[in-house]
């Protein structure tokens, strides 16, 4: 197992051969990375999911909302967009259409029911801003990671399956006897207790291939 200490160094690992798997990323980034560097990596299965969240320690509640308050959004694209589809929803914003996950930034969005303060920030520095703006969009993985419950967020994220985690390899090795042995532990019940059993991982959306594991 090799950890990295960004994401974005992984795929060009996938690339040169020097790893085998990953899961780091969605359907929605290996696709468009897929199209991007005419590579062909594939989902194998699904992995659990940290949904984002909107969370706020100045205001208790959506209604405070107003004109050129302070929104914090994660700065890398795909986490940034999907943090920009949480205030669409609530009718905040309005993002523009046609967007590419891989290049997202707030210059694709627009004001819709309020004149909002969009900034960029680094994911992991999303909980340390909450005195310091009105509200953070914040990665699921940071607040179980900082002890805190997802589910108290103002609003939590419900990933669509295009967001949601996947364990990626590439299309040439999808029936190599190792991918196939690395999906069974995904999908196995031992690890579905595993994480079941872990307060960390409370509040995360769990792969349907664990439907059949009674909770």
């Amino acid at each position: 197992m090799r950890q990295f200490s960004q994401n974005r160094q992984i795929n060009p690992a996938f690339e040169e051969g020097s790893i085998d798997a990953s899961v780091n990323q969605s359907r929605a980034y290996m696709e468009a990375y897929n199209k991007k560097n005419n590579i062909n990596m594939v989902a194998l299965t699904d992995s659990p999911s940290a949904p984002q969240s909107l969370r706020s320690n100045k205001h208790k509640t959506l209604d405070d909302v107003k004109d050129g308050m302070i929104v914090a959004l994660s700065n890398d694209p795909v986490n940034a967009e999907r943090g920009t589809r949480i205030l669409e929803k609530l009718g905040w914003i309005t993002i523009k259409p046609d967007v590419s996950t891989l290049s997202f930034s707030v210059n694709d969005i627009s004001p819709n029911e309020y004149n909002l303060d969009i900034r960029e920030t680094d994911a992991a520095q999303g909980l340390r801003l909450l005195d310091d703006v009105d509200f953070v969009v914040v990665n699921g993985n940071y607040v179980a990671s900082a002890g805190q419950r997802i589910a108290d967020g103002l609003v939590v994220e419900n990933s669509p399956l295009e967001h949601r985690v996947i364990v990626t390899v590439m299309q040439k090795d999808l029936d190599a006897q190792w991918a196939k042995d690395l999906k069974e532990a995904f999908e196995s019940k031992e690890y579905a207790d595993y994480i079941r059993s872990q307060r960390i991982y409370d509040g995360f959306i769990e792969p349907d291939s664990w439907n059949k594991y009674p909770k």
